[in-house]
């Protein structure tokens, strides 16, 4: 029993002397786990369309530093917008409409769930360059707010800006965007000629 048991002993004490061999480098250098949050970039914009029950919401998200700015349209009479910051990669933001999204940035793409008018839909939305991302424009009480893809579509919608939490989109007069043209962003508003600014992480909407 004796012998068994030093030999136990010395079994594990080898272990250990080479686990504190191995280079710092192995586990500061691994992978990480799937689902597991990693640091956004300083800046960055991801772009997913969100499959839905009542059609496509095409969501564009911006970060700048911790800054975070979401919008999501369905290009007709539905979208959402959020705000806030995000912790170590990941974000969990409420709407003013709550409308809800979480979500995670897994070292390429942001990966989480969208929930709007009560319905939860999963997303993947991969890193995009410029000038694709996410685009405004306001005159007097009216906003509207487009995404701009890679392939250089564009959907958005336009609607009186919320005044209170809950407001329907009904009461916020949505419906598609004007035209915006692409690499110049210029847009007829209502009859008066505007040009739309791209959305930063740090922009308040």
């Amino acid at each position: 029993m004796t012998k068994t048991y030093n030999r136990t002993l010395a079994l594990a004490a080898g272990a250990v002397a080479t686990l504190g061999m191995l280079p710092v480098a192995t586990v500061a250098n691994a992978a990480p786990l799937v689902g597991e949050a990693v640091a956004f970039p300083e800046t960055g914009t991801y772009i997913a369309d969100v499959p839905g029950a009542d059609g496509t919401m095409t969501m564009a998200i911006a970060v700048d530093g911790d800054d975070v700015v979401v919008f999501a349209t369905n290009g007709v009479d539905d979208e959402a917008y959020f705000s806030g910051t995000e912790q170590g990669g990941s974000i969990d933001l409420i709407s003013t409409n709550d409308d809800r999204l979480t979500a995670a940035f897994d070292g390429t793409a942001v990966n989480g769930t969208l929930t709007t008018n009560d319905v939860a839909q999963s997303f993947a939305a991969p890193a995009v360059s410029v000038p694709a991302g996410m685009y405004t424009a306001e005159l007097g009480d009216t906003r509207a707010s487009w995404v701009v893809r890679t392939d250089q579509s564009i959907v958005g919608t336009q609607g009186m800006m919320s005044r209170t939490e809950n407001e329907l989109s009904i009461d916020r007069q949505l419906q598609p965007a004007p035209s915006m043209t692409y690499g110049t962003w210029n847009v007829d508003m209502n009859g008066t000629p505007m040009t739309a600014v791209p959305v930063t992480g740090d922009t308040t909407l």
